[in-house]
């Protein structure tokens, strides 16, 4: 029999057990509330036995009382119990219960004998109104008035015996009702529990219990190199069939785990030869990693363990700050586009070096729409952007070193037959300022020496303009630049009565430049200021980090700039009998700046002077990568 059958079969037999158990409890509970209802009569029917006997006490006790003392509230007492308090009057009451005509006819026969004594009574009142007390005492003393009364009580006795007595008989057959349904429970809860116990015994123990401990230790025995479960069960029932099936579901999963365990070793050998890190996150501020690979050590500093669940770092503190927001930005578009999303940045490692970093990921999304995370690949790419720019670095020197070469021979052509004749006419006038003999032919000299030179200043900026201006680069600190250029210049400006005030950015990062070119362009930028101050005056050097760029601001009180000159304020030989110099000082600022991928803009305002701006970019590659994607 299968087990179903087997467990309808025997939970019917206990149910109907139950039923019979239950039915013979009711019995047994609607016997004892017939017990206690008769009991409760007989009280309430005595109560009412002795309530006539005590009103018919009563009303003997006052009359007497005023027939022998003659007092007025005796003889209102006896009219009040007679017509308020009712006493007599329970036979009304006695209707309404459960009361035999039998048990009844003794109170209407006491009845009957107290209205024949009130008669009497009221003899009694009218003989004492006429003053024969004597006639009045023998109506309530006499032998007539004590048979009444007698006739009264005894009558009001047998009533209550009779109720006692029916009340008895009705008690004892209630308790053999009782009795009887409890001898009968007690039987039927006997049978049930033999039968719960059989059935647990025979049923449960045999037929489930003992099968499943045999599966629960065969399943404790199981190891990953022996799957198999060996239990012989002969009941071809539901244990049978669970055991089966859990026979096949573990050697499925044991095929299964080996085949997890082989693919597992295959992606874990897969990564661990990738060269950067393999992450899954969620899409909060943080990147909270639930999972990076081994990876991260090599690319961040940091073990798996310190990034997962931000325990010692969130991902994105380690992305480098003024990355974070358009890092954020190319994820939310990408995913709300549900696309693969591309990116480029910087990140600071644990022991602060700055990296460049490629990455390539995609949100994962379950099948309600909702997204589950963020998986993808990051990689150092420093060394290949350095090995880019190098190689762009050197495309431009070469095309800018073959379109030099042929501005170059020219220009140190020119230089060398122009410091010919020069450097004749040096000579003559150094003759002549020796030879002069009055003030003006020395003037004259000295002017014609100063104009030599310049000329000969001009030339070398020439020369100086014109060679290739790209060198090798390095991480350099601006601000340590621009003190050291000041270093040079701090005397001379000191003795011109022009006052330098420094502003700089102690979280500056380094720039990659040619560090003697950006010395040149600071160099000539602050003499440029120095040069348009005339009789003292302030320089204030400014360095900042702004939209991914290092900012160096120089802002001097000098002179301004005409509106009509800032337009070619750049090109070469700008300049003014009044202003020192060879006007190539600024051109060959911008063209440093343009070479370094950085830009140099000027404000400026007659009077109120000049502020030159330079920008130079903290990463070329990486900024334009983000701005391209």
């Amino acid at each position: 029999m299968r087990l179903s059958t087997t467990f309808k079969l025997s939970s019917l037999i206990i149910i109907i057990s139950f039923l019979l158990v239950s039915l013979t409890v009711i019995k047994m509970n609607q016997a004892e509330k017939l017990r206690l209802l008769t009991i409760k009569n007989q009280s309430k029917l005595e109560a009412l036995g002795r309530q006539l006997a005590r009103g018919s006490d009563y009303l003997t006790s006052e009359i007497r009382r005023y027939v022998q003392f003659g007092e007025e509230k005796h003889f209102g007492n006896f009219w009040k119990e007679v017509n308020e308090t009712k006493s007599r009057e329970v036979v009304d009451d006695l209707l309404k219960m459960d009361v035999l005509p039998d048990e009844l006819n003794f109170i209407k026969k006491s009845k009957y004998y107290s209205d024949k004594l009130i008669e009497t009574e009221e003899q009694a009142m009218e003989a004492v109104k006429k003053g024969n007390l004597d006639q009045a005492r023998k109506l309530v003393f006499g032998e007539y008035y004590d048979q009444q009364k007698s006739l009264i009580m005894g009558n009001i006795q047998k009533f209550q015996e009779a109720i006692h007595k029916r009340t008895q008989k009705e008690v004892d057959h209630a308790n053999k009702t009782v009795a009887f349904y409890l001898f009968a429970t007690n039987i039927l809860l006997i049978i049930s529990a033999l039968l719960v116990v059989t059935l647990q015994i025979g049923f449960t123990r045999k037929r489930i219990l003992t099968p499943l401990k045999k599966l629960r230790a065969q399943l404790k025995n199981i190891s990953d190199e022996s799957p198999y479960i060996n239990i012989k069960l002969h009941n071809n029932d539901e244990i049978y069939e669970l055991t089966e099936s859990i026979r096949n579901l573990i050697e499925q999963k044991f095929i299964f785990k080996k085949t997890l365990e082989t693919n597992q070793r295959s992606l874990s050998n897969l990564i661990s030869n990738l060269n950067g890190m393999v992450y899954h996150r969620k899409n909060d501020k943080d990147w909270t990693m639930d999972f990076v690979s081994n990876g991260s050590i090599e690319l961040t500093g940091y073990k798996p363990d310190e990034i997962e669940k931000n325990k010692a770092i969130s991902f994105n503190e380690i992305i480098y700050p003024e990355d974070r927001e358009a890092v954020w930005n190319k994820v939310q578009e990408a995913l709300r586009l549900r696309e693969p999303f591309v990116l480029n940045y910087r990140i600071t490692t644990s022991e602060g070096k700055i990296k460049n970093v490629a990455e390539q990921g995609r949100g994962v999304w379950q099948e309600n729409g909702e997204l589950e995370g963020l998986q993808g690949f990051a990689t150092d790419v420093s060394e290949e952007l350095k090995k880019s720019q190098e190689l762009k670095l050197a495309h431009k020197q070469l095309i800018h070193s073959e379109k030099l070469a042929s501005l170059g021979k020219l220009t140190g052509s020119i230089s060398h037959e122009f410091n010919n004749p020069l450097q004749g006419v040096r000579n003559v006038i150094s003759i002549l300022s020796n030879s002069s003999h009055t003030e003006k032919e020395f003037k004259l000299a000295k002017v014609g020496k100063k104009e030599c030179d310049r000329m000969a200043k001009m030339i070398r900026g020439l020369r100086d303009f014109y060679k290739p201006t790209l060198g090798k680069t390095s991480l350099i600190d601006i601000n340590q630049c621009i003190e050291e250029v000041l270093a040079l210049q701090i005397k001379s400006l000191r003795e011109r009565c022009i006052e330098v005030n420094q502003q700089f950015s102690p979280q500056l990062p380094l720039a990659e430049v040619v560090e003697d070119q950006i010395k040149q362009v600071l160099l000539n930028l602050i003499q440029n200021a120095a040069d348009s101050i005339s009789g003292g005056g302030q320089i204030t050097l400014i360095t900042k980090s702004q939209d991914s760029k290092i900012v160096i601001e120089i802002q001097d009180t000098g002179h301004g700039i005409p509106e009509e000159k800032k337009g070619n304020i750049f090109e070469p030989f700008i300049t003014t009998k009044e202003e020192r110099g060879t006007g190539l000082g600024l051109s060959i600022s911008y063209g440093i700046i343009q070479d370094h991928s950085g830009n140099i803009v000027v404000e400026s305002e007659v009077d109120k002077g000049t502020t030159f701006t330079v920008c130079l970019p903290i990463n070329k590659e990486i900024i334009g990568a983000l701005k391209t994607d």
